[in-house]
């Protein structure tokens, strides 16, 4: 996991020619949103997201159910969307 502050300064380092690519913009704001998550939600989106972790893979890092890994992931998408639509 990385504080908002070393997402903040890895993000918003400037190009060397000048040209900002807005995809930059959208990865700095979806790691926004994902670190204003709770820990169990961070872990599950994390896990699911970005290591394509079956969720009783991400029970067993957890020490949870899959059920609640899935639930906490799904809430967890949705607060990102959220985030994401509400950040502009």
């Amino acid at each position: 996991m990385l504080s908002l502050d070393e997402v903040t300064a890895d993000m918003l380092g400037t190009k060397a020619d000048g040209h900002f690519d807005s995809s930059d913009t959208i990865t700095m704001k979806l790691q926004q949103a994902i670190l204003h998550l709770p820990a169990k939600q961070q872990l599950a989106f994390n896990l699911r997201y970005y290591d394509e972790m079956s969720y009783e893979e991400i029970a067993e890092v957890a020490g949870s159910t899959a059920a609640s890994m899935k639930v906490s992931y799904n809430i967890a998408k949705e607060k990102i969307i959220a985030y994401m639509n509400n950040n502009d």
